[in-house]
């Protein structure tokens, strides 16, 4: 799945971000595991993120298996 960050964390993007904070501005490919459902009738996508770092490092923060609101995925 692609995973488009702004739509999953609308405003965490933003221009005052810290240069060393993860990049949430952008849209990134994502390990999809399932789809699941929320009480309120929303699907969320179950989904490992490997998040690149605003400072361009190497090394990504791996969130495993976060909830990602189905708005936020587009198939590969």
């Amino acid at each position: 799945m692609w995973v488009d960050l702004r739509r999953a964390y609308p405003g965490a993007g933003n221009v005052d971000a810290l240069p060393a904070g993860l990049d949430l501005d952008q849209e990134i490919p994502g390990g999809f595991w399932e789809w699941v459902r929320g009480s309120d009738g929303r699907w969320f996508g179950v989904v490992t993120l490997h998040i690149p770092y605003r400072d361009g490092r190497t090394e990504r923060y791996i969130a495993d298996r976060q909830l990602v609101p189905s708005h936020a995925l587009r198939p590969r």
